[in-house]
Protein backbone atom coordinates (compact mmCIF):
# COMPACT_ATOMS: atom_id res chain seq x y z
CA UNK A 1 0.00 0.00 0.00
CA UNK A 2 1.46 3.20 -0.66
CA UNK A 3 1.34 5.92 2.19
CA UNK A 4 0.94 9.62 2.03
CA UNK A 5 3.79 11.68 2.90
CA UNK A 6 2.50 12.69 6.37
CA UNK A 7 1.22 8.88 7.02
CA UNK A 8 4.79 7.75 6.08
CA UNK A 9 7.15 10.55 7.88
CA UNK A 10 4.57 9.45 10.88
CA UNK A 11 6.65 6.25 11.27
CA UNK A 12 9.96 8.11 11.09
CA UNK A 13 9.36 11.55 12.85
CA UNK A 14 8.26 11.82 16.41
CA UNK A 15 4.64 13.13 16.69
CA UNK A 16 6.16 16.41 18.54
CA UNK A 17 8.09 16.97 15.23
CA UNK A 18 5.41 16.18 12.82
CA UNK A 19 3.44 19.08 13.69
CA UNK A 20 5.98 21.53 12.79
CA UNK A 21 6.76 19.56 9.44
CA UNK A 22 3.34 19.18 8.30
CA UNK A 23 3.63 22.60 6.16
CA UNK A 24 7.07 21.06 4.03
CA UNK A 25 4.65 17.64 3.97
CA UNK A 26 1.86 19.41 2.30
CA UNK A 27 4.50 20.27 -0.85
CA UNK A 28 6.17 16.57 -0.33
CA UNK A 29 5.40 13.85 -2.50
CA UNK A 30 6.01 9.53 -2.77
CA UNK A 31 7.90 8.85 -5.73
CA UNK A 32 8.82 5.72 -7.67
CA UNK A 33 12.48 4.91 -8.69
CA UNK A 34 13.99 3.08 -11.36
CA UNK A 35 16.73 0.86 -10.95
CA UNK A 36 19.66 3.15 -11.96
CA UNK A 37 17.44 6.32 -11.62
CA UNK A 38 19.39 9.26 -10.58
CA UNK A 39 18.32 11.53 -7.87
CA UNK A 40 21.10 13.71 -7.13
CA UNK A 41 23.77 14.64 -9.67
CA UNK A 42 27.53 15.75 -8.24
CA UNK A 43 28.30 19.30 -8.97
CA UNK A 44 24.19 20.21 -9.61
CA UNK A 45 22.42 21.85 -6.85
CA UNK A 46 19.70 19.50 -4.96
CA UNK A 47 16.04 20.86 -5.33
CA UNK A 48 14.84 18.02 -3.41
CA UNK A 49 15.42 16.32 -0.31
CA UNK A 50 14.49 12.38 -0.62
CA UNK A 51 13.64 10.11 2.65
CA UNK A 52 13.95 6.40 1.66
CA UNK A 53 10.90 4.46 1.71
CA UNK A 54 12.32 1.49 0.26
CA UNK A 55 14.88 -0.01 -2.05
CA UNK A 56 18.96 0.61 -2.21
CA UNK A 57 20.64 3.45 -3.16
CA UNK A 58 24.60 4.40 -4.01
CA UNK A 59 26.64 7.80 -3.67
CA UNK A 60 29.45 7.90 -6.12
CA UNK A 61 32.01 10.42 -7.77
CA UNK A 62 34.54 10.18 -9.96
CA UNK A 63 37.69 10.67 -9.29
CA UNK A 64 40.87 12.06 -10.86
CA UNK A 65 41.34 9.53 -13.55
CA UNK A 66 37.86 9.13 -13.97
CA UNK A 67 37.24 5.94 -11.40
CA UNK A 68 33.75 5.74 -10.37
CA UNK A 69 34.37 5.45 -6.72
CA UNK A 70 31.12 4.08 -4.43
CA UNK A 71 31.07 6.65 -1.08
CA UNK A 72 28.16 5.20 0.42
CA UNK A 73 25.14 3.04 0.09
CA UNK A 74 21.75 3.90 1.71
CA UNK A 75 18.98 1.68 2.32
CA UNK A 76 17.42 2.12 5.66
CA UNK A 77 13.52 2.63 5.62
CA UNK A 78 13.30 6.73 6.47
CA UNK A 79 17.38 7.36 5.84
CA UNK A 80 17.96 10.87 4.11
CA UNK A 81 19.57 10.90 0.99
CA UNK A 82 21.03 14.44 0.90
CA UNK A 83 24.04 15.38 -1.17
CA UNK A 84 25.44 18.45 -0.02
CA UNK A 85 25.92 19.86 2.89
CA UNK A 86 25.66 22.93 3.60
CA UNK A 87 21.62 22.47 1.94
CA UNK A 88 21.51 24.77 -1.09
CA UNK A 89 25.06 24.64 -1.86
CA UNK A 90 26.33 22.08 -4.83
CA UNK A 91 25.86 18.20 -4.64
CA UNK A 92 29.37 16.53 -3.53
CA UNK A 93 28.20 13.28 -4.90
CA UNK A 94 25.30 11.73 -7.59
CA UNK A 95 22.73 9.49 -5.80
CA UNK A 96 21.02 6.63 -7.61
CA UNK A 97 19.36 3.97 -7.35
CA UNK A 98 20.48 0.37 -8.00
CA UNK A 99 17.09 -1.45 -7.46
CA UNK A 100 13.78 0.20 -7.94
CA UNK A 101 11.96 1.46 -4.94
CA UNK A 102 10.10 4.74 -3.56
CA UNK A 103 11.03 8.15 -1.81
CA UNK A 104 9.56 10.55 -0.04
CA UNK A 105 10.95 13.70 -1.74
CA UNK A 106 10.30 17.09 -0.23
CA UNK A 107 11.47 20.19 -1.83
CA UNK A 108 14.60 21.28 -0.44
CA UNK A 109 13.96 25.87 -0.86
CA UNK A 110 11.11 25.48 1.97
CA UNK A 111 13.44 23.58 4.39
CA UNK A 112 16.32 25.98 3.49
CA UNK A 113 14.23 28.89 4.33
CA UNK A 114 13.12 27.46 7.80
CA UNK A 115 16.11 26.78 8.67
CA UNK A 116 17.28 29.99 9.56
CA UNK A 117 13.83 30.34 11.91
CA UNK A 118 12.61 26.83 13.08
CA UNK A 119 14.06 25.47 16.11
CA UNK A 120 12.38 22.71 15.84
CA UNK A 121 13.66 22.27 12.16
CA UNK A 122 17.08 23.05 13.28
CA UNK A 123 17.05 20.27 15.77
CA UNK A 124 15.66 18.01 13.16
CA UNK A 125 18.67 18.67 10.68
CA UNK A 126 21.48 18.37 13.96
CA UNK A 127 20.27 15.28 14.40
CA UNK A 128 20.68 13.85 10.99
CA UNK A 129 24.18 15.58 10.42
CA UNK A 130 25.11 13.82 13.68
CA UNK A 131 23.50 10.30 12.61
CA UNK A 132 25.76 10.90 8.91
CA UNK A 133 28.87 11.57 10.94
CA UNK A 134 28.57 8.71 13.25
CA UNK A 135 28.55 6.69 9.73
CA UNK A 136 30.89 8.77 7.90
CA UNK A 137 33.53 7.79 11.26
CA UNK A 138 32.46 4.40 11.33
CA UNK A 139 33.27 3.67 7.97
CA UNK A 140 36.67 5.82 7.81
CA UNK A 141 37.48 3.50 10.54
CA UNK A 142 36.84 0.05 8.89
CA UNK A 143 38.78 1.43 5.86
CA UNK A 144 42.03 2.44 7.67
CA UNK A 145 42.01 -0.21 10.59
CA UNK A 146 40.79 -3.30 8.91
CA UNK A 147 42.36 -5.93 6.27
CA UNK A 148 40.55 -6.68 3.39
CA UNK A 149 38.81 -10.09 5.23
CA UNK A 150 37.70 -7.88 7.86
CA UNK A 151 36.49 -4.80 5.89
CA UNK A 152 33.83 -7.75 3.93
CA UNK A 153 32.90 -9.18 7.23
CA UNK A 154 32.19 -5.57 8.28
CA UNK A 155 29.95 -4.83 5.63
CA UNK A 156 27.96 -8.29 5.90
CA UNK A 157 26.88 -7.13 9.06
CA UNK A 158 26.20 -3.52 8.20
CA UNK A 159 24.49 -4.39 5.35
CA UNK A 160 23.62 -8.05 4.85
CA UNK A 161 20.80 -7.27 2.36
CA UNK A 162 23.10 -5.83 -0.09
CA UNK A 163 25.57 -8.10 -0.54
CA UNK A 164 23.59 -9.70 -2.99
CA UNK A 165 21.91 -6.76 -4.53
CA UNK A 166 25.22 -4.36 -5.26
CA UNK A 167 27.71 -5.37 -7.80
CA UNK A 168 30.91 -7.05 -6.50
CA UNK A 169 32.71 -4.07 -8.38
CA UNK A 170 30.55 -1.34 -6.20
CA UNK A 171 31.18 -3.08 -3.18
CA UNK A 172 34.98 -3.36 -3.99
CA UNK A 173 35.24 0.41 -4.27
CA UNK A 174 33.27 1.31 -0.76
CA UNK A 175 35.66 -1.09 1.06
CA UNK A 176 38.91 0.27 -1.03
CA UNK A 177 39.79 -3.58 -2.08
CA UNK A 178 40.12 -4.76 -5.64
CA UNK A 179 36.85 -6.67 -7.31
CA UNK A 180 39.41 -9.73 -7.64
CA UNK A 181 40.11 -9.51 -3.64
CA UNK A 182 36.51 -8.96 -2.79
CA UNK A 183 35.92 -12.42 -5.28
CA UNK A 184 38.80 -14.57 -3.61
CA UNK A 185 37.25 -13.44 0.20
CA UNK A 186 33.85 -14.61 -1.04
CA UNK A 187 35.45 -18.20 -1.93
CA UNK A 188 37.40 -18.41 1.05
CA UNK A 189 34.38 -17.50 3.05
CA UNK A 190 32.10 -20.20 1.23
CA UNK A 191 34.62 -23.08 1.67
CA UNK A 192 34.57 -22.00 5.28
CA UNK A 193 31.02 -22.46 5.43
CA UNK A 194 30.97 -25.76 3.46
CA UNK A 195 33.59 -27.30 5.31
CA UNK A 196 31.56 -26.54 8.93
CA UNK A 197 28.63 -27.91 7.29
CA UNK A 198 30.98 -30.98 6.98
CA UNK A 199 32.14 -31.17 9.94
CA UNK A 200 28.24 -30.88 11.73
Amino acid sequence: MILTPEEFAAQIFAQGELQFLRPLLALAEIRAVKKNEILIREGEIPEEIFFIVDGIYRGFFENSNGKDITDCFCCGTGEPIVGSLPLGSPAMITMAAIQPGHVLAVPSGPIVSRLESDETLVRIYNRLLLDSLRNHVEIKKVLYQFDAMEKYKWFLKKYPELDKKATVRHIASYLDITPVTLSRIRSELAEELAQQNENK
